[in-house]
Parts: structure tokens; sequence; C-alpha cells
């Protein structure tokens, strides 16, 4: 049985030699304003999933003025306050958000809808040491198409490292139209 698409997906990675980098230990290997603060628009007041390692990455928890979920095997505990925890994609709620880690994304992928995805310059980025570095899956993104690209969009001093970033919307194949406009609507409102 082929899962409904309820979910969006919202991601930042740059494409490597190693695949889609989109962590590294310490958190986001870039720190770029605008794209958090788009984040902070289309996930706030929202439902947002994310794997431990995910939660555990946060500088601060949970992320406020959202439903914190964490897809994770380890029992909840004091590690986990401030958000609920669900042991497999089955127990996520239609219309919730998915944000990370690799894993995540993984099992949750056919579930999604629309990934609205920040492509980051890799040219410009220190790639982590062998084994450090968190990357998605190659091919992860099949079932999808480009249904909007901005152009290349420059950063200032605020993005140390980044000099390039685009926004890239995809949508599963064969969603309706409707649904494909009304993402892109929400995207040029951030």
């Amino acid at each position: 049985m082929t899962p409904t698409r309820t979910n969006t997906l919202i991601l930042a990675g740059a494409d490597t030699p190693n695949g889609t980098l989109i962590g590294c230990p310490e958190g986001l290997p870039w720190h770029i304003p605008e794209d958090l603060r788009k984040f902070a628009h289309l996930t706030a007041g929202k439902r947002i999933i994310m794997g431990r390692r995910t939660w555990e990455s946060l500088p601060r928890k949970p992320l406020p003025k959202r439903e914190n979920i964490i897809l994770t095997t380890t029992p909840a505990g004091e590690w986990s306050s401030g958000a609920t925890t669900i042991d497999t994609p089955e127990k996520i709620p239609p219309g919730s958000i998915i944000i990370g880690g690799a894993e995540t994304v993984a099992a949750t992928i056919d579930t999604v809808h629309t990934i609205h995805l920040t492509v980051v310059d890799s040219k410009t980025l220190e790639e982590p040491p062998s084994g450090w570095g968190t990357y998605l899956p190659a091919g992860i993104f099949k079932a999808f198409t480009a249904y909007h690209s901005s152009g290349w969009m420059p950063h200032d001093d605020s993005a140390p490292k980044v000099l390039h970033t685009r926004d890239v919307l995809l949508v599963a194949k064969g969603w309706p139209q409707a649904a494909h406009d009304e993402a892109l609507r929400i995207t040029r409102a951030t």
C-alpha cells in the first residue's frame, strides 16, 4: 500500500563529492540568517518532526511556538523534555513538517508531498572530515520534480563561507496542480 503524502519537508543541503551534506555533529555546517528566518516563518505554529540527533543538535530546546516531535526508538526521558516522542513514522500526524536528520528524512520521504530545499553553494564550504558529516541517501528525491527554483542568491558577511544559496521547491510527481500552486504561494510569502 502506498502511503498518503500529507507532510512537508524543509531542508538545507550542499551537494558535495560525498553526497548531499545536511549536517555535522555540532549542528548545521553553515549559518545563513535568511534561511533561518524562512525556516521560522514556514514552521511557526506548526508541528515539526525530527530525529533524536537533530533534537540534540538544537541550540535551544524545544523550538518555540511549534509542537516538537522526536522520531526515535530511544525511550522518552529527561533528554526529551519539552517534546513528544514517537517510535515509528506511521505515528506521525498528517500535516507535519519534517526537518531532519538524514535517517528521519529517509524514513518519512514517502509521506512527503512538498520539499522546501535550500541549496547551499558547496564550492565555498569546508567539507567535514570523512565520517563526520550527515548526508542524505543518494536518489532520495527521485519521486519529486522541481516546480520552482530561484536563481543563486548572494550572501554578505552575515553568512561566512557561504557565497550563494538558491531555493528549490520540489513536489511529488503526480501531485495535483493546485497543491503545487499553494506550495509556491507559501514559499513566495517568506
